[in-house]
């Protein structure tokens, strides 16, 4: 056993010395509470207009047949945002965010494992010796602590300029510890690497919110995409079938009575084969959209589903409506804030940096150690 000391002074007073040691000791955060590194602008008071009251149009009355489109079997908004939580392959990519982020961590407390190093040396010639160095070194987060201990034993001969390397003929035993005091004593790079990592593991869940937002957001715009899609096909379908009705019409009463132009029988044939193309567009229309809708409907596999035109709503324009007010306005924004992933992300983004900062501010000191 011995007493290894090293004391390592820079070109400093004993005055700053002591004042630096003593505002190392009891810093808590690198950032002193209140302060930011950019002030937040309050926004400037904008009038809240008095709420007007919405009249929805009336619904249209569309006769849909029954093999087209059955009363059972809808596919709804729930349905598909249930499914891209679910099994949409991106999202459960992403997810494994924080699995990466563990392992990361776990990479990190490796440097506070127990370090073992070992040598052997044999040497023939003049001066034949035979030396074994064993080496245990472990690193601990408190204050920098790190505690050693080894043995070694040097049998032969050794010239007169190498003697330290001879030992009795049991060996030596020698065990220790290091303790700085002011540079790596409260923040070391192992520390600090290591609290960096804990939290990047928590920054994994504000990431997997917000790409969980961004893909429930697209899976709803494609699912009103394909019902708007069908509806617009239903239109076209209902006006091709006022177009037909009119020219049965038509003919029938030129034939009864010689009152009918030929003019507004043949304009009516120019209009039907007009809405036979508007027709045939809106349907690739639905088709396109139906295929779109598809990616965010997905089975247990991960294979995308292409919805059928059976599956559409009846009409849209009958689902409730939410109310709207200023007071619930004013609450859906407050609870929208404290539930964004983005603020929760920048927090501790802002934490990883006060580490850093904190960091560099400790290497500044001068090396003293136990």
């Amino acid at each position: 056993m011995g007493y290894k000391g090293t004391w390592t002074f820079r070109r400093l007073a004993w005055g700053g010395l002591l004042a630096m040691t003593v505002g190392c000791a009891g810093m808590q955060s690198p950032i002193p509470d209140g302060a930011f590194i950019r002030n937040p602008v309050a926004p400037p008071p904008t009038p809240v207009p008095a709420p007007t009251p919405s009249v929805l149009p009336a619904s249209p009355e569309i006769k849909l047949s029954a093999a087209t489109l059955p009363a059972t079997g809808i596919l709804t908004l729930d349905d598909v945002l249930g499914t891209v939580s679910t099994n949409f392959p991106l999202l459960q990519a992403i997810l494994e965010e924080r699995t990466i982020a563990t392992g990361q961590r776990v990479v990190t407390e490796s440097a506070f494992d127990l370090n073992l190093r070992g040598s052997l040396n044999n040497n023939e010639g003049s001066f034949g010796n035979t030396r074994l160095d064993l080496m245990a070194e472990q690193a601990t987060p408190y204050s920098g602590l790190t505690a050693f201990g080894g043995y070694r034993i040097g049998l032969g001969d050794y010239p007169v300029y190498n003697l330290g390397q001879k030992t009795s003929q049991g060996g030596e035993l020698r065990a220790g510890f290091t303790l700085p005091l002011l540079r790596d004593g409260p923040i070391d790079r192992r520390r600090a690497a290591l609290r960096q990592a804990q939290i990047a593991e928590q920054l994994a869940d504000p990431i997997i919110r917000r790409t969980r937002l961004d893909f429930l957001r697209a899976g709803a715009r494609a699912y009103w995409a394909w019902v708007a899609a069908g509806q617009r096909y239903l239109i076209q379908q209902e006006l091709l079938t006022l177009a037909d009705t009119r020219q049965s019409i038509l003919e029938t009463l030129q034939k009864r009575a010689e009152n009918i132009s030929i003019i507004a029988v043949n304009d009516n044939k120019r209009s039907i084969f007009e809405r036979r193309e508007l027709l045939l567009a809106a349907e690739r229309s639905l088709q396109e959209a139906a295929i779109n809708l598809s990616v965010f409907l997905c089975d247990a596999n991960g294979d995308p589903t292409i919805p059928s035109a059976d599956r559409l709503p009846r009409n849209f324009l009958e689902f409730p409506s939410p109310e709207i007010s200023v007071g619930v306005l004013e609450s859906d924004v407050a609870a929208a804030l404290a539930a964004r992933p983005e603020l929760d992300r920048l927090r501790l983004q802002k934490e990883q940096l006060a580490v850093e900062y904190r960091l560099a501010m400790n290497q500044f000191l001068p090396a003293v150690n136990i």
